[in-house]
Formats: structure tokens, C-alpha cells, sequence
């Protein structure tokens, strides 16, 4: 449970484990497999929430830099109107070319100079860029921390497991040796 939780999967996902074909053991088939370091620390990139959120958080604060950064250019705004008009209804409604306005515009809207507001505010966001950055490679930092801190535990328990199957393969012939002896009367039933 502690490594899927390492790897930002549900608890009870099923973890196979993976015997290496030099172990033999009655209650396993397959070999113990410790999953490779770049793997593990790929899914936890890929799939840990604190990680997630550092990277929409960087996407956002990057999409606000260029918003912010527009304000250097101009904006540029077209508009149309069409109205009719006349003192007699009869007109407002016969002929559409008669008794008309209409109107295009076009307007061009450029601030030269804000006070260097435009430069506080872009740097403004850069720093918090900065910020965020800086806490997702701290995050990231933890995150391949724990990631490395499970494999370590997950292979001393594969070893644990390695020996506890020598002993008891050893524990097994052992058995076997005075049930043998037994047979042949050499050895007591103690």
C-alpha cells in the first residue's frame, strides 16, 4: 500500500511481485521483480497530485505572462453599425436604401507609457514563476525521495523473503536428513 501510495496510485491497486527464477517456492511462481528506479520515478512524476497541481499552477502563471505582457502592444477594435430612420413609418420599412446610416469603425488604442506599470507587472509574474518553480523542484525533490526510500524498503523485504525461503529450504532438508536416518534406526524419534 505505502509504495502505490509512493506512486500516487489507490492503495488496493493489486502490486505484482516478481520472484527471480532462482528462487523456487511453493506458495509463488513467478519470480520477485523490483520495479526499475527510472520507472517508478517516472509514474510518480507523471501521476503524484502535489506534482500535478505545480505544473497547472506553472502553466497558469506562464498563460498570465503573456496576457500580462499584451499590454506592451496595441489594441486594435473594428465595429459596425447599420440604423434606419424617418419621420414616416411607411418609409422606415419600404425600401432598405432609402433612410439609412451606417457606420464602420475602426479604432487603434495604444498606451506609450504607463508609468512602467506594464514592466512591474511582467516582472511581477516572473517572479511568482520563479516561486513556483522553485517549489516544484522541491516538491519533486520529496516526491523522488519517498519514491527511493520504498524501493530500498520494497528490496530489503525481497531479500528478507530470499532468505526466510533459504531457511526454510534448509530447514526442509534438515527434516528430510532425520526422517532418513530415522528409517534406517540411526537417529531417535526426538
Amino acid at each position: 500500500r505505502t509504495f502505490n501510495l509512493a506512486l500516487a496510485r489507490p492503495a488496493d491497486t493489486p502490486f505484482e511481485l516478481i520472484l527471480p527464477a532462482s528462487i523456487n517456492t511453493a506458495t509463488t511462481t513467478a519470480p520477485l521483480k523490483i520495479p526499475e528506479k527510472s520507472a517508478a520515478e517516472a509514474a510518480a512524476r507523471e501521476h503524484r497530485p502535489e506534482l500535478a497541481l505545480s505544473r497547472a499552477q506553472l502553466q497558469f502563471l506562464d498563460k498570465n505572462r503573456t496576457i500580462v505582457a499584451s499590454d506592451y502592444f496595441p489594441n486594435v477594435s473594428i465595429g459596425g453599425t447599420y440604423s434606419r430612420f424617418s419621420r414616416r413609418p411607411d418609409r422606415a420599412y419600404a425600401d432598405p436604401t432609402d433612410n439609412f446610416y451606417a457606420g464602420f469603425d475602426l479604432t487603434v488604442r495604444w498606451n506609450l507609457f504607463r508609468g512602467l506599470g506594464t514592466n512591474a507587472d511582467v516582472d511581477e509574474v516572473e517572479l511568482q514563476i520563479l516561486k513556483a518553480q522553485a517549489d516544484y523542484q522541491d516538491r519533486e525533490r520529496v516526491v523522488l525521495s519517498e519514491v527511493q526510500d520504498r524501493l530500498e524498503n520494497l528490496a530489503l523485504q525481497v531479500q528478507s523473503f530470499e532468505l526466510a525461503q533459504s531457511s526454510l529450504r534448509t530447514a526442509l532438508e534438515a527434516i528430510h536428513l532425520v526422517r532418513a536416518l530415522f528409517g534406517q534406526g540411526k537417529n531417535t524419534a526426538v
